[in-house]
């Protein structure tokens, strides 16, 4: 069984099943983290959801680059965890998967350091 984070299911609720790749990606002695501001604020680890036949961590390849600019080197799974919330940019009630990994920030060539 793949452990829950934060509210119970609601009872009655169907929920769609979204699975998502997510990166704890340490720098300089901080973390690489994103900013949501809409619809509500939340600091966030970067990443995002799995496209059709797409795997875990080719995902998280292409959702930290998209979300930062950054590539990944060395990435790890950590776990594994499973939260039920409702998802409104996408008026969608989820059961979503998370797949957490620790990786390294690595700047692509050309870019200024941040």
């Amino acid at each position: 069984m793949i452990k829950r984070y934060g509210t119970v299911p609601k009872s009655g609720q169907r929920y769609r099943t979204r699975a998502g790749a997510y990166a704890i990606l340490p720098r300089g002695g901080k973390l690489l983290l994103t900013y949501q501001g809409d619809p509500h604020y939340e600091v966030q680890l970067p990443g995002g959801g799995i496209d059709p036949g797409e795997s875990p961590l080719r995902a998280l390849h292409r959702e930290v680059f998209e979300e930062t600019g950054y590539r990944i080197a060395a990435p790890r799974k950590l776990g594994t965890f499973r939260r039920f919330t409702f998802m409104p940019e996408y008026d969608l009630w989820a059961e979503k998967l998370c797949h957490i990994y620790l990786a390294q920030p690595v700047r692509p060539h050309g870019r200024p350091a941040a």
